[in-house]
């Protein structure tokens, strides 16, 4: 059979095609009378019906299609002809004449194995939803890095593994992005382990089903990636592994071929018919503007002050887990008279250079006197070595430290990082209980931004907008991220409004928040909103209507860490307990820093590593 990828041309003979909507993508294939197959995989971001039309818009002059879907999401958005996913992949093997013991079915969301006999599936056994992360899991925390799929896959090629919390991809998430800001590992390294740890998940699956495996086909997105099928190679060393040419769309690929059975042509126009008119409901939550009056939002959106000459400065670095911030203070006003906030990109002493470099041209020809440095954050201990081994400090004491200075009368602090979630609570601005998340990211900034960018194409900018927009906010609740991730494709699949699914997930949100990390503790009435997610208004108004408080919002809400650590200088300066150390900015960004292997410390029984 041959392969054709050119743009589909005005033929008079029946052609067959077969389309699936997975999860993420939507797979079309096309069968020529003489055997020539073109296939078309599109990410569907959250719009399948979209993705559709673009696809048939591709193939609008043909009227001789007869066509066969697939997948249950296909079933509920298309009158067309079904055909179950069980009996494309047997239509798809009869033709290769491949009878597998086990076939692997690794898609975006759910891993799943068919044990087979004869041709025929005897059984599926899938992955549960809170291990839905799984191939789309692999896009996420390579996104995180600052890699594409295409890069991650490459950077694995030279990677070595690391020790990984597996057991739950949330988990895994907060493990990976802290070895990388602590310095254990590098992105190959995170890379290849995500990789091997994904096919160990799939090979404990194949040992429950206890079904022999001498022949294993792989299929499902995650075929095409390389290092994975090795990796499958090398776990299942006394199976035959096989991977079709047509493994990573075998679903929409036996559709087609069940399409040729069909006796009657379903012309493809502009104008098409296909869609069902009907949508399912979805529970839906008040409009975020009904908490307006509750939301006092100060962010300062015009830029900063100006950089004097002659005042004296505080450099103030937040190293965080996804993003770096550095400020630098003026002490005598304590504006942030220059600022920078970037992608950590699981670097965290690159990313204070980079973060460096852009207050250097935010500075100018101006002479600037730095006084002192100061680091937070989680990738602290390494910046704070990298900047001369500068003052490092605690997290909720820089934050609480930052929210009494915007805030004076505040008593409660929510504060909400790419990350990691706080809580801090105040008497008489003196932090008295504190709480953080436990490596949960559902009510974080990382879970609603690549749910919106990976899922929906929507940049973290435009979310706030586009929520705020919604009628009608689908009520997801308070549950485990992957959970919603789950909820929300299907959500979108099924047509829901893209408004009211991201809207939704800023409820979502709050809803994670408050249970997780506040849960029982004490909500005053000065509540101050802070973290990067705190510029999202639409998270904002969420917290207001789930708690009826009043919410502040400070000027610069994403810079409290570095801006809490500056402050907390400037007392231990005030104080005489450290003195004033002129600092040059170009000279941070010369020096340099080797880092070894961890090692286990010998001084006491502990062995502390």
């Amino acid at each position: 059979m041959k392969r054709n990828t050119d743009k589909a041309k005005t033929n008079s003979e029946p052609y067959y095609m077969g389309i699936e909507i997975g999860a993420v993508s939507v797979k079309w294939v096309r069968i020529t009378q003489d055997g020539k197959i073109s296939s078309n995989i599109r990410r569907h971001e959250g719009n399948p019906k979209k993705t559709i039309l673009q696809i048939i818009d591709h193939y609008q002059n043909e009227k001789n299609s007869r066509i066969v879907i697939t997948g249950q999401t296909a079933q509920a958005l298309l009158d067309l002809p079904y055909r179950s996913e069980l009996e494309c992949i047997e239509r798809a093997l009869a033709f290769h004449d491949v009878k597998p013991d086990i076939i692997l079915s690794l898609g975006g969301e759910t891993f799943s194995i068919y044990p087979m006999k004869n041709g025929q599936i005897k059984n599926v056994i899938s992955t549960s939803k809170c291990a839905a992360g799984t191939g789309e899991f692999m896009v996420q925390q390579f996104q995180r890095m600052g890699l594409s799929l295409e890069e991650g896959i490459d950077a694995s090629k030279d990677g070595n593994i690391v020790p990984l919390a597996t057991r739950c991809s949330v988990h895994c998430k907060s493990d990976a992005t802290h070895k990388l800001n602590k310095g254990e590992c590098n992105t190959g390294d995170i890379a290849r382990s995500l990789i091997n740890d994904l096919a160990k998940k799939v090979q404990s699956m194949v040992e429950i089903s206890k079904w022999p495996r001498q022949s294993i086909l792989v299929s499902g997105g995650v075929a095409s990636n390389g290092p994975f099928v090795e990796t499958l190679k090398s776990l299942f060393k006394d199976s035959k592994l096989t991977v079709l040419p047509e493994s990573h769309y075998l679903e929409a690929f036996g559709a087609a071929l069940c399409a040729s059975s069909l006796s009657e042509n379903i012309p493809i126009a502009p104008q098409n018919k296909w869609f069902k008119t009907s949508k399912p409901a979805f529970e839906s939550i008040e409009a975020l503007s009904i908490a307006e009056s509750l939301l006092d939002y100060r962010v300062q959106t015009n830029g900063h002050q100006t950089i004097e000459e002659g005042e004296s400065y505080i450099l103030g670095v937040d190293a965080g887990s996804t993003t770096t911030k550095a400020v630098l203070l003026n002490v005598s006003s304590s504006e942030v008279c220059a600022r920078s906030y970037l992608r950590t990109l699981g670097n965290p002493v690159q990313g204070t250079i980079n973060c460096l470099k852009e207050l250097i041209e935010q500075i100018g020809h101006r002479s600037v006197k730095i006084i002192q440095i100061g680091v937070t954050g989680s990738g602290r201990e390494m910046v704070s070595i990298y900047l001369n081994n500068c003052q490092s400090f605690n997290e909720i004491l820089a934050h609480g430290r930052a929210a009494s200075e915007a805030l004076p009368q505040v008593d409660t602090v929510f504060e909400i990082g790419g990350q990691d979630s706080k809580y801090i609570s105040f008497i008489e601005g003196i932090p008295v209980d504190y709480a953080m998340n436990e490596g949960c990211s559902a009510g974080t900034g990382s879970f609603i931004e690549e749910s919106a960018s990976i899922d929906m194409g929507v940049s973290m900018t435009d979310i706030s907008d586009i929520a705020e927009s919604s009628n009608h906010p689908i009520a997801f609740g308070e549950r485990c991220a992957a959970f919603i991730n789950t909820d929300l494709r299907n959500a979108l699949q099924q047509g829901a409004g893209q408004q009211d699914v991201i809207a939704g997930l800023a409820y979502s949100v709050a809803d994670n928040y408050i249970s997780r990390v506040v849960g029982t503790r004490f909500i005053g009435e000065n509540l101050l909103f802070q973290g990067g997610l705190a510029l999202n208004r639409a998270v904002a108004l969420a917290m207001a209507i789930r708690t009826g408080r009043n919410i502040v919002v400070p000027p610069h809400p994403e810079l409290m860490g570095c801006v809490g650590t500056a402050l907390m200088i400037r007392d231990l300066i005030a104080d005489d307990d450290l003195d004033e150390e002129i600092q040059e900015l170009e000279l941070l960004i010369d020096g340099g820093m080797n880092t070894g292997e961890t090692f286990r410390c010998n001084s006491c029984d502990n062995l502390c590593e």
